[in-house]
Parts: structure tokens; C-alpha cells; sequence
């Protein structure tokens, strides 16, 4: 597994069991990296299809995945309510 993709499936997971939305700086000094790098990891995730949530407040940037989403943790999407997987 290369670092790169082992370092953006590490931003998925940070994000997707956050309860709250994190900065660019957090996820930046979470996943020992620049700014610029976590910037366009994120940019990556989200061209892949990850729900990734941009939301501004004041001069900064803060990030989440879309609540009910699918997430590396899970491993699958949930099943619609009222539905279950097998």
C-alpha cells in the first residue's frame, strides 16, 4: 500500500468518526502533514467520490464527511431505513 493512499484512507477514517468538523490546520497536524498536502488529499477523497463536507466559518475552513454516508469504517453503505442488509 503506497503512503500516499494510506494517508488519505487515515483523513477518511479521521473524518468520518469525527463529531465534529475538523480544521484544515487539525487534519493537517493529525496526519503530520502540510496544509497544502492535506488540501489536496481532500481534493483527492472527494474526486474519488468520498462526501467530503467543506464548511467556511469566518476566515477558516472546516471539513466533515456527509452524515450517513459510506465510510471506511463500516465498509459498506447503510441500508436505506426500513431495510436491512443481509
Amino acid at each position: 500500500m503506497s503512503t500516499t493512499f494510506a494517508r488519505r484512507l487515515s483523513l477518511w477514517k479521521l473524518l468520518a468518526t469525527a463529531t465534529e468538523p475538523l480544521s484544515l490546520t487539525e487534519l493537517a497536524r493529525r496526519c503530520g502533514v502540510s496544509k497544502n498536502t492535506a488540501q489536496r488529499d481532500l481534493d483527492a477523497l472527494s474526486e474519488a467520490g468520498v462526501p467530503v463536507v467543506e464548511e467556511r466559518r469566518g476566515q477558516r475552513l472546516y471539513f466533515s464527511v456527509a452524515p450517513g454516508e459510506w465510510s471506511p469504517a463500516a465498509g459498506r453503505r447503510p441500508a436505506p431505513r426500513g431495510e436491512r442488509r443481509r
